[in-house]
């Protein structure tokens, strides 16, 4: 019996989001504002690529803001809405079958820092890759 993988179209993440240096600790950072430029968002799958980044293990932190320039988030402060960790050296990859659905008002913003939850803003010392798959 042989087993194959195929690429299928995704029936409803019409949005990908990418950043392949997130370094940054801070939602206000160019390459963090407003993730799908657009409220109302349903996220449906999260990738976190830290096989560069080797010395720690690293926290994916995503929030919502009412703002499109994630002005009100500060991390360190704001307590984010989901955190996703990815063990130093190595890749993640989160789905929602169902989507994760924000108000009708917010938009996506995230973060990515080396302390898990609310408390702390050190970025990472390597880069790492996230992929958001939204619509």
């Amino acid at each position: 019996m042989a087993d194959s993988l195929k690429t299928l179209a995704s029936p409803r993440g019409t949005l990908v989001y990418r950043e392949t240096a997130a370094t940054s600790s801070d939602p206000n950072d160019s390459g963090n504002n407003n993730v799908f430029a657009k409220a109302d968002a349903t996220l449906y799958g999260v990738k976190i690529d830290a096989t560069s980044n080797t010395a720690e293990n690293v926290y994916l932190c995503l929030y919502h803001d009412g703002d499109d320039s994630g002005a009100t988030v500060t991390v360190g402060q704001t307590h984010p809405d989901m955190v996703f960790k990815c063990i130093s050296g190595s890749s993640v990859e989160i789905l929602f079958p169902c989507g994760v659905v924000l108000s009708g008002t917010d938009y996506l913003h995230f973060a990515v820092k080396q302390e898990a939850g609310t408390a702390g803003s050190t970025a990472p010392t390597g880069t790492v890759a996230i992929t958001l798959i939204g619509a």
